[in-house]
């Protein structure tokens, strides 16, 4: 079974859930504080982050998506 590893968002609007992990693919400006496993999305016309951490998550569902401003 896989464990848990670092950084995992509050609030996911693209996530993906499967075989009892969840995984968030939203794109940030900069790699989220805390994350361990952070990956380049894109270069141009600005860089932005991905971070591969996981969690854990028993029942397949992924946590509440981000409220837009």
């Amino acid at each position: 079974m896989l464990q848990p590893s670092g950084y995992f968002p509050k609030c996911c609007d693209n996530c993906r859930s499967f075989s009892g992990i969840d995984v968030g693919d939203d794109a940030h400006p900069e790699c989220p504080k805390g994350c361990l496993q952070c990956r380049v999305v894109q270069t141009s016309p600005a860089k932005t982050f991905r971070c591969a951490d996981y969690r854990g998550d028993s029942d397949d569902t992924c946590g509440p998506p981000c409220k837009k401003n």
